[in-house]
């Protein structure tokens, strides 16, 4: 939980993260004069009612629903949070919608074997579209939606929060956990991180899709992160003209030596090296 206190509309936020078998993702509880702000649902149904569970324990109304991108770990726990609660808006960017509409059903496929009943069967799309660079009140505070286009995922929704300078951010930034580089889109990935440091010098807090809360400033970790993943793969691209496994465990092993061990989702490296692979190769 974190109280923001030093402003004239002082905030507590809840958090819940979920455990590395379910992508360590989080979950923010925001306490308004409305009722709590959900960003982000969960990937699975267990995960999703723990933060129901949390919710109920508030004893306030649920006011809203955001969700940041199109990935399923952010999306797949709204059905289950809106269960007996009737009126409660669920925004998006319409970007994020498509995003939504184009994976779902895919997802599921890919997931529902691995994870049987606690992937959902059906996914909940949201009903409020708010367009990027649009804001919409809830609960005395002003809700900024900002597109930055295909990234991590096939678009990223930053929301600032405009009265305590906070950000959410969604999966522009994993702090200090390791990232989703799988889908070959790191070069514009990194376009979005000189973005956001450049135009959101004010922000005093990000609240990221995975890791702790923590300043602007740490998103020049995500920054060298990608870069180190490009330069490695980059490198062994110009010696050999391919990745091969002896190649690919090399680049792992120094991936795991540049990084903390205490790092969550290091099961991702093999998949990142793939998929920059395939976007420089």
């Amino acid at each position: 939980m974190e109280i923001l206190s030093s402003h004239a509309h002082p905030l507590t936020i809840h958090i819940h993260t979920s455990t590395p078998e379910t992508f360590f993702v989080n979950s923010y509880l925001v306490e308004t004069a409305a009722g709590i702000v959900v960003i982000d649902t969960q990937f699975v149904l267990s995960q999703a009612r723990a933060v129901k569970a949390q919710l109920d324990a508030l004893g306030r109304p649920l006011a809203a629903i955001i969700i940041t991108h199109p990935h399923p770990d952010h999306f797949n726990g709204t059905a289950l949070l809106l269960e007996g609660r009737s009126n409660v808006p669920v925004y998006a960017t319409p970007l994020t919608v498509q995003g939504i509409q184009a994976i779902e059903a895919a997802k599921r496929t890919e997931w529902k074997g691995k994870y049987g009943d606690d992937y959902p069967d059906q996914t909940y799309i949201p009903t409020h579209l708010i367009p990027s660079g649009k804001t919409v009140a809830i609960g005395g505070l002003t809700w900024r939606f900002e597109d930055l286009g295909p990234g991590e995922a096939a678009n990223e929704t930053v929301i600032v929060v405009d009265e305590v300078n906070i950000l959410f951010c969604g999966d522009v930034m994993y702090h200090h956990v390791h990232s989703w580089l799988v889908e070959g889109r790191s070069s514009a990935w990194l376009a979005q991180l000189g973005t956001v440091l450049q135009h959101y010098k004010g922000i005093e807090r990000i609240y990221p899709g995975h890791g702790r809360p923590t300043t602007l400033r740490a998103l020049n970790d995500e920054v060298d992160y990608i870069n180190t993943y490009q330069s490695l793969v980059r490198a062994e691209l110009e010696r050999s003209g391919s990745i091969s496994p002896e190649s690919k465990a090399g680049i792992k092993a120094q991936i795991l030596q540049r990084y903390p061990a205490t790092w969550p989702l290091a099961s991702l490296i093999d998949y990142n090296i793939d998929g920059i692979s395939k976007e420089l190769g």
